[in-house]
């Protein structure tokens, strides 16, 4: 093998300088910086980034902020026109409630005293029938014929007697 031969160590390690100074020559001349610069630019690019994305988070906080203040101001509106609302809504109901009773008690009073002046025919009604039950019983009992004055004497009587918690 020819790199093992001690006769050619001196030339191989010229060429092994040479070719080493010369690949460092052109790595620190040439790659390295752009390899630097495109580093740099790529740390300048992710600084730039993540000061803009701050920004945006600041920003979206401040609009969610200010979303959430809108809510809850339209919230506090919306329970204030509810209130409002119900309490309408209880005027009117407590209006015609009123208004029902009103009717209710007109129509009760009418009522009653229809129902008085039902009660007051039917208990004058109740005196004729009994005046003619009085003259119908007189005719079969005693088979004679009594006026009509004599028997509302005598139904009247019977009235008075029982209203006074009668004996006989």
């Amino acid at each position: 093998m020819p790199q093992f031969d001690a006769t050619t160590f001196p030339s191989q390690l010229i060429w092994l300088v040479i070719t080493f100074v010369l690949l460092y020559l052109v790595l620190s001349r040439i790659a390295l910086p752009r390899i630097a610069g495109v580093l740099e630019e790529r740390q300048r690019r992710i600084g730039g980034d993540l000061e803009k994305a701050a920004e945006l988070k600041a920003e979206a906080d401040k609009v969610l902020a200010e979303h959430e203040a809108a809510m809850a101001e339209t919230r506090a509106g919306a329970q204030d026109v509810i209130r409002a609302a119900k309490q309408e809504m209880a005027a009117e109901t407590a209006r015609r409630q009123d208004e029902l009773a009103t009717r209710i008690a007109a129509t009760t009073a009418d009522a009653e005293s229809r129902i008085d002046a039902a009660r007051k025919a039917a208990l004058d009604n109740i005196r004729e029938v009994a005046v003619d039950v009085a003259q119908a019983a007189a005719k079969r009992l005693i088979d004679s014929d009594i006026g009509r004055g004599e028997a509302e004497a005598a139904v009247d009587a019977a009235g008075q007697d029982s209203a006074r918690g009668g004996t006989n």
